[in-house]
């Protein structure tokens, strides 16, 4: 099997790379909530992860991009956002059009995308951290190691700043994987809807070895 390519994601891909995190995340428990009519889900989310995408490159985060091949489409997507710009600045709100959640997602969602965001806010991440917004890869291309390819990639860069990452998940089956990047469950919460919510934390190698 080829390995994939992780790459940083370049401006014309971002619509590509929405589309395929509107597609990963188009049944997950938190965007079943935030968009509750199905058949408008994939075009909301698709504008709202190009907006996030935006948001994270303007504050200095990093967004990597799976592709199969040289080339090729973008299939997987992992957001980080940067230690030193949480949460957004206003400037950043109003250049990657996060600002205009309320029209394009509608005021319902968008009220639901605030109390959404104050059960996430709560948990408790440690700080300063490098915070995995969203990791997705295109349900056509799962279960392939683009995840995995992901999340290494980037990791290797948090052991080098030394720093913590932090990670919130509403699905228990992937808790399991998550802990085999070295991620342990700190914080539990619950989301609107009910959903259960974890918060997980990866402290940085040189000092994991240390505690050993």
């Amino acid at each position: 099997m080829t390995e994939p390519l992780i790459l940083p994601i370049r401006a014309d891909q971002i619509p590509q790379a929405a589309h395929a995190m509107a597609s990963a995340f188009a049944e997950a428990p938190r965007f079943r909530f935030l968009v509750p009519r199905d058949e408008q889900r994939q075009a909301k989310l698709r504008w709202y992860w190009e907006a996030v995408m935006r948001a994270c490159l303007l504050s200095g985060g990093v967004v990597h991009t799976a592709l199969e091949k040289p080339g090729g489409l973008v299939q997987g997507v992992a957001i980080w956002d940067s230690p030193a710009q949480r949460p957004y600045s206003v400037t950043t709100l109003l250049r990657s059009s996060l600002w205009s959640t309320p029209v394009r997602l509608g005021i319902p969602a968008w009220l639901r995308r605030r109390s959404l965001s104050s059960v996430l806010a709560a948990l408790e991440s440690p700080q300063p951290c490098w915070y995995l917004n969203a990791i997705g890869v295109d349900p056509s291309a799962q279960r392939g190691g683009l995840g995995s390819a992901l999340l290494n990639r980037m990791l290797a860069r948090v052991d080098e700043d030394a720093l913590p990452a932090f990670l919130d998940t509403s699905a228990p089956d992937n808790l399991g994987y998550y802990e085999r990047f070295g991620f342990r469950v700190t914080a539990e919460s619950t989301l609107p809807n009910g959903i259960p919510l974890w918060g997980m934390t990866r402290l940085p190698r040189h000092y994991t070895s240390q505690q050993e």
